[in-house]
């Protein structure tokens, strides 16, 4: 079996803390989900909701690189224990403020639109720096230092100049 192989884009130790507290023992802890009108409604485990599959992972021919997925585990685990000490009205450490603030921004980049957002930005540069690694040392001697063609707009209008080996912006 696949391990990690739904992956949720809000995580299910946030959505935990929203279980409905008035479940019965024996039935699996659930959320309320609600349709765009509020007028329908279901009960879903928040292990059975937002994901997807293979939503962070990395393939490399067949091989699944599993790091963005490892690393949000971290910073979600860090957050429950925060989020277990403002339940509990208990003061927070600057590294549990710290840990708050990662959780908190990972959750803004975790969306599938946003995944699709960030990568259309760093497509073309991770093939530049992939023809520079597939072109070999020496290839940057002749390149510029300004390398402001990086930022969006730029290139269109030529200010990056790229070297030789490599073909041209």
């Amino acid at each position: 079996m696949v391990q990690h192989k739904d992956q949720h884009w809000v995580p299910r130790s946030y959505l935990e803390a929203w279980t409905d507290p008035n479940a019965l023992e024996h039935y699996e802890p659930y959320v309320h989900l609600f349709d765009r009108t509020g007028n329908q409604h279901r009960k879903k485990s928040p292990a059975k909701i937002l994901h997807m599959p293979d939503l962070y992972t990395i393939f490399d021919g067949t091989t699944r690189d599993l790091t963005i997925e490892h690393t949000f585990s971290q910073w979600e685990d860090a957050f429950v224990k925060v989020r277990k000490k403002i339940e509990a009205d208990t003061d927070l450490t600057e590294e549990d403020v710290a840990n708050l603030y990662v959780f908190a921004g990972a959750l803004m980049v975790r969306p599938p639109h946003y995944i699709e957002h960030f990568a259309s930005q760093w497509r073309d540069i991770v093939a530049k720096a992939r023809s520079i690694k597939r072109a070999g040392p020496g290839c940057l001697d002749s390149a510029p230092l300004d390398l402001s063609g990086f930022l969006p707009g730029y290139a269109e209008r030529g200010a990056l100049r790229f070297c030789r080996c490599v073909g041209r912006a």
